[in-house]
This record gives C-alpha cells, structure tokens and sequence, in this order.
C-alpha cells in the first residue's frame, strides 16, 4: 500500500485534529472494498481487478456489490457522480 493510500485511509476513519472517529461514508468500507472501488472508479473490469488484487473474480462482484449497498449507489456511474462532484 502507499503512503499516499495510508493517508487517505486515516483520513477516511478518523479526525486528525481529535482522533475520534467519524461519520465518513468511506469509513464503512473494508481496506480491500476501498482497494477494489479504487480500480472500479479508473474503469478496470472486474476480471482486471480480480487479477491485480489476485482474488477470484467472484470476491470482486461481491466486494462490488457490497460497496454499491454500504455508499447507497445503483451502479458504478453513480458512484463516479459521487466522488467526481
């Protein structure tokens, strides 16, 4: 993992200034959900995704499914909307 998603995976989890967790939709997400949305959100395939993490490709559709329900998005597109607004 980088720093870079280190960082943002504090960010996601916890107020810097104190320490207290927060109510960050991401925060629901697991490091590999947050790993999996990551690839989703470039446009990568779920067989692409599958062989980058080195998971099966029906983990990635459940991971997907599971991101989809947890941030409250029908689909992929929707969740771009989201994180590119």
């Amino acid at each position: 993992m980088s720093e870079d998603d280190k960082d943002l995976l504090l960010e996601m989890h916890f107020d810097k200034q104190t320490n207290n967790s927060i109510s960050n939709p991401l925060s629901q997400l697991s490091l590999q959900e947050y790993n999996v949305m990551k690839n989703l959100l470039v446009g990568k395939s779920i067989n692409e995704i599958a062989v980058e993490l080195n998971l099966h490709k029906s983990s990635i559709s459940t991971y997907k499914k599971r991101i989809l329900k947890k941030l409250s998005v029908k689909n992929i597109y929707e969740l771009n909307i989201i994180f590119n607004s």
